[in-house]
């Protein structure tokens, strides 16, 4: 029963996998779900068959090596509601935002930031994926997010579409600069560099 739960309660995997008295046939079973390091250390550590797990390895790679999946066009009917729900009732804002993006919903976050910018979705998605931090710094500060808070954001939407995820010094200097700059003045920029 625990086995299977870890299917989906990650935490658990890893003190299963450890525990002495797991049966190989249940590690086996593991190896389908559980990260390449838990693959490897089942493979080392139980005596079963290696093409069972050389299998689970190779299909975890080809996982790995696989483009992610592309934005959605259009977005669905069902988050266009909840986008305007929120509007109108002035809970779209940032924090919001913030909490999608965590939860990898890339589609909706690309929809909020769009709307908090006023700019159409394709268009948000055409600027704000160019390689460089400046058009995220931007719509971070045009949108009213911290600035502490921008690197998760660049970090967090250029893991989720593949993106350069390295910021070098001249990059961070150019935040600063746009994080010193009005909200005003940073959607102004948006809507002529976008």
């Amino acid at each position: 029963m625990l086995v299977e739960k870890s299917r989906a309660i990650t935490g658990l995997a890893e003190p299963l996998v450890c525990r002495p008295d797991l049966p190989p046939q249940l590690a086996t079973a593991m190896c389908d779900w559980v990260s390449y390091a838990l693959k490897t250390y089942i493979k080392t550590n139980y005596a079963i068959a290696p093409r069972t797990v050389d299998s689970a390895m190779a299909d975890a790679n080809m996982v790995l090596k696989s483009e992610p999946a592309g934005p959605k066009d259009p977005p669905p009917d069902s988050a266009q509601k909840l986008i305007e729900k929120l509007s109108a009732s002035g809970q779209l804002k940032a924090g919001f935002l913030m909490r999608v993006l965590s939860q990898g919903q890339v589609d909706l976050f690309d929809l909020v930031f769009a709307r908090l910018l006023g700019v159409e979705l394709n268009k948000f998605r055409s600027f704000f994926y160019r390689d460089g931090s400046r058009l995220v710094a931007l719509s971070c500060r045009a949108a009213g997010i911290k600035k502490s808070v921008f690197s998760t954001v660049f970090n967090l939407s250029r893991q989720a579409r593949s993106g350069q995820t390295v910021l070098n010094p001249a990059d961070l200097a150019e935040v600063e600069t746009i994080f010193a700059l009005p909200r005003p003045a940073a959607l102004e920029q948006i809507k002529h560099e976008g």
